[in-house]
């Protein structure tokens, strides 16, 4: 059992998963939640970056009620995008190497929810 803390979490923004695109930001709030809300989830994520938010994902996708808590103003971790003058510029580790069968099967079976992005052929090889 999780014991609750006195002290507040600074300023977290909630996101309440649900199936894939249909995720919301919730209203930040530092109050502690009430027993009675704690009953309206199955699980809660700690961390909206790349990690997070798949654990959040694949839960949901076995039917569970997620929260998902993180404390900067928006999802992704380290992980961003920035659109300017035509260009897409990746931040943070945002490449993925998919040799792994495994890891295939994984992105085949996100990529209904997912956009996948693959790098151009003329873009020089990083390693």
């Amino acid at each position: 059992m999780w014991r609750r803390s006195s002290t507040p979490i600074s300023s977290p923004m909630r996101f309440v998963a649900a199936p894939a695109t249909n995720t919301r930001p919730m209203p930040d709030t530092t109050a502690p939640t009430t027993e009675s809300s704690e009953a309206n989830v199955d699980a809660v994520v700690i961390g909206a970056g790349m990690t997070g938010l798949m654990a959040a994902w694949t839960l949901t996708r076995l039917g569970k009620r997620v929260c998902v808590l993180e404390s900067k103003s928006r999802p992704g971790g380290l992980v961003a995008t920035t659109h300017r003058d035509g260009f897409l510029l990746e931040h943070g580790p945002c490449t993925i190497l998919a040799k792994s069968p495994a890891f295939r099967r994984l992105l085949e079976y996100a990529s209904q929810d997912l956009e996948i992005v693959t790098a151009d052929p003329r873009a020089k090889a990083r390693r």
